[in-house]
């Protein structure tokens, strides 16, 4: 125990201390009162700390720390007098890294550092803001230096695809490791790339494959009159804001596996949802804002966080499988999970606070709640609860 209080002293100071190397900053000695590492002076806690004092006191061919001693005395009848440790001093870097049992690491750090200086020594200032970027990035530097030349030096990249960019690398490499090539590109040229662009795609300017969301018709009927017999749609997020066919209910559903378990409703068109994309201003179609508009979301504290939002929207909102019926059903699939901050969501009817309220309750901590997957409810539940749904003017 007192030889972890040491080190986590010591560890508290290492991405300092890779900092100042990567600045080329000499190593400043690391000194500490004993009271700042053993506060507890009494003779047990001695007893314990004295031994690991010891053990890496530095010595001719040890490194270590260097201790300055001296003489207390104590009462005499219970202690001699004899010597205590002050103040410990780490005085050279090579006692810093043994104390840490870095040297293996802190040598492969400052060759792979030297390799990404020698190719652009400007990055200096990136890489010491977040230093474990040198070895955390160490298997794919090789992959991203040519990505990150390539970019640099192409002005214009407007006739490519993300993965169609001349560059050495797998097809989902720039996607995969977007963040630190997007943030070093930014460092490079800041100009050309500006701090509050955050997509990838739209920093370099690159064409962007169009997003197509799930849609169902879930009256075949309708399938026949408007989408030649095709049931199953996916429609750009441009098309899907325009769309004018004769429906009178529309149903959003969070989970793409819940949209084909919906069963045939006349009138009835339903869309995938994906998390709060139903609260952007043009999702809902325009012409099916004063339509039946059912929402069918996760039985979490995000599920029903958007379901009020969407209420305050659309007031007519109506919920699906979010009631307190279908929570105590299903009760014993709870898991606990980590939560958002719990708002009030005074948009929600009674059987739905409730059901959001047996959820919350299944943890104190306002971090956790209790979550149902939509994955986890009992089908044959499911296919009594969504048929007993009252079709439009019935």
């Amino acid at each position: 125990m007192v030889e972890q209080l040491f080190m986590e002293q010591l560890q508290r100071r290492y991405t300092s201390y890779l900092k100042g190397v990567i600045s080329g900053e000499p190593f400043v000695p690391i000194v500490y009162a004993r009271k700042i590492i053993l506060p507890d002076t009494t003779a047990a806690a001695m007893d314990i700390f004295m031994p690991a004092c010891l053990k890496h006191e530095k010595k001719e061919r040890q490194p270590g720390w260097t201790i300055d001693w001296k003489i207390k005395p104590h009462k005499p009848k219970i202690f001699p007098r004899q010597k205590w440790p002050v103040k410990f001093t780490v005085t050279t870097e090579a006692d810093y890294l043994y104390l840490l049992k870095k040297e293996k690491e802190v040598t492969s750090f400052k060759q792979q550092l030297q390799e990404l200086l020698n190719w652009k020594n400007d990055i200096a200032t990136w890489l010491a803001a977040k230093p474990e970027r040198v070895l955390g990035l160490k298997p794919v530097w090789k992959e991203i230096r040519p990505v990150i030349d390539y970019i640099l030096a192409e002005k214009d990249l407007s006739s490519y695809y993300l993965t169609t960019l001349n560059v050495p690398v797998h097809t989902k490499f720039i996607k995969t490791y977007s963040s630190p090539i997007l943030s070093l590109l930014k460092h490079l040229d800041p100009l050309r790339f500006p701090k509050e662009i955050n997509d990838i795609e739209e920093a370099l300017g690159v064409k962007k494959a169009p997003y197509l969301r799930p849609v169902r018709w879930l009256d075949s009927s309708l399938a026949d009159q408007y989408t030649e017999k095709i049931k199953i749609l996916g429609l750009t997020r441009e098309t899907l804001s325009t769309i004018d066919w004769e429906v009178s209910e529309l149903w959003l559903v969070e989970n793409k596996d819940n949209l084909h378990l919906l069963p045939d409703r006349k009138n009835a068109l339903a869309i995938f949802g994906e998390g709060r994309g139903v609260l952007e201003p043009d999702f809902i179609p325009t012409a099916y804002r004063h339509k039946r508009l059912f929402y069918w979301g996760d039985l979490d504290t995000e599920g029903f966080y958007i379901l009020h939002l969407l209420k305050k929207q659309y007031p007519h909102t109506q919920s699906v499988l979010m009631d307190e019926a279908t929570v105590v059903f299903h009760q014993h699939k709870i898991n606990i999970v980590k939560s958002h901050n719990r708002p009030v969501l005074d948009e929600l009817n009674t059987t739905e606070t409730v059901a959001y309220q047996l959820l919350t309750a299944q943890s104190p901590l306002p971090a956790l709640a209790g979550r149902i997957e939509q994955q986890q409810l009992e089908q044959q539940y499911v296919q009594t609860y969504l048929q007993q749904i009252p079709l439009a003017g019935i």
